[in-house]
């Protein structure tokens, strides 16, 4: 009855009540900003030299942040990615004794893989590489535990990085999405983990939703042909995806106003 926004630059998590089945079109949701709590004495982890650095989470979070992906595990866990650094912010929803969220408290860091440190010798360990566009998760067993992080793009021209990781950010591999004839140039904005496929949503305006599916670690996959987003008036470019627990995919679209789309199964 949940669906959770992240908002780029703003360092900010949303909390947006919704329930597909009774959700009626055309009407207006209302979105409540989740209170962040940080313990910023924790480390930031990982396998690369940045986390060598000693960093702790509170020197991370006085930095500019650009938050481009959100994703939740049951019962309570939520991870942010954060394009900037490319580490994810991972804690869990804190309740009130009647199940309301209180806050979410956020205490630990890990670096998502596949970055581009270049600069790293001038002590300066921001992404410089495309980026990551989004995370996803699992709801459901057996794979309640894996999290998944995708790039807005890759060389050659038309590819993409998918990884996966566990909630405690061990990297457990990626693979290389080739969209072949269906596109050379747009980046990636979302994506899912849909039963024993993905699906990425790419381009402006409608996009292409593509599907794809697993592929072995190390290795390349082609992407499905991919089909045209919603046209809604109004709406900004698709730049989130999810899933809920009873199938519903929902599209959240970027720009001032974001408009919620979604499809039952």
């Amino acid at each position: 009855g949940h669906l959770l926004l992240c908002a780029g630059a703003e360092r900010a998590v949303f909390d947006v009540p919704f329930d597909p089945g009774a959700a009626a079109e055309g009407t207006t949701l209302q979105a409540r900003p989740v209170p962040l709590v940080v313990d910023e004495g924790s480390i930031l982890r990982g396998g690369e030299p940045f986390a060598a650095q000693g960093y702790r989470l509170g020197d991370l979070w006085r930095q500019p942040v650009d938050f481009q992906g959100i994703a939740a595990q049951a019962p309570d866990f939520v991870f942010v990615a954060d394009r900037v650094h490319r580490v994810a912010y991972a804690g869990r929803m804190q309740q009130t004794p009647d199940r309301e969220w209180r806050a979410l408290r956020v205490d630990r860091a890990f670096i998502l893989p596949g970055a581009d440190r270049s600069l790293s010798g001038a002590s300066d360990w921001r992404d410089q590489g495309p980026g990551i566009a989004g995370l996803a998760a699992v709801l459901q067993s057996p794979r309640s535990e894996d999290l998944y992080a995708i790039e807005r793009g890759a060389e050659p021209a038309g590819t993409f990085h998918i990884h996966a990781l566990d909630r405690y950010g061990l990297v457990l591999g990626s693979f290389r999405v080739d969209l072949g004839e269906w596109g050379e140039t747009s980046e990636v904005s979302g994506f899912l983990r849909a039963e024993r496929r993905f699906l990425v949503v790419r381009g402006s305006g409608r996009g292409l939703i593509h599907p794809v599916r697993r592929g072995r670690w190390k290795t390349t996959v082609r992407a499905g042909r991919g089909v045209p987003g919603p046209e809604i008036d109004g709406a900004g470019d698709w730049s989130g995806m999810a899933q809920g627990p009873d199938g519903t995919i929902v599209l959240v679209s970027g720009g001032d106003v974001p408009y919620v789309a979604w499809r039952a199964p």
